[in-house]
């Protein structure tokens, strides 16, 4: 939806992973619902997805496009 590279991502029960702010902010702005399917979410079961963020920071050709805060 973004398409940025995941800096902090986070996990639905569906599998769909989105950007931590990103889901943020769209849960203060249309409430507890998911961006893509738009069925209802409680966000506390959107979990950190270690292995995404992992995968992403250990990959060589990511870092040059990577700005950690």
């Amino acid at each position: 939806l973004i398409q940025e590279i995941f800096l902090d991502p986070v996990i639905t029960p569906t599998g769909v992973s989105y950007e931590k702010s990103f889901i943020k902010n769209f849960f203060q702005k249309h409430g507890p619902q998911d961006p893509f399917t738009r069925t209802y979410l409680d966000p506390n079961i959107v979990f950190n997805n270690n292995a995404l963020k992992s995968l992403v920071r250990n990959n060589p050709n990511l870092q040059k496009w990577i700005k950690y805060e």
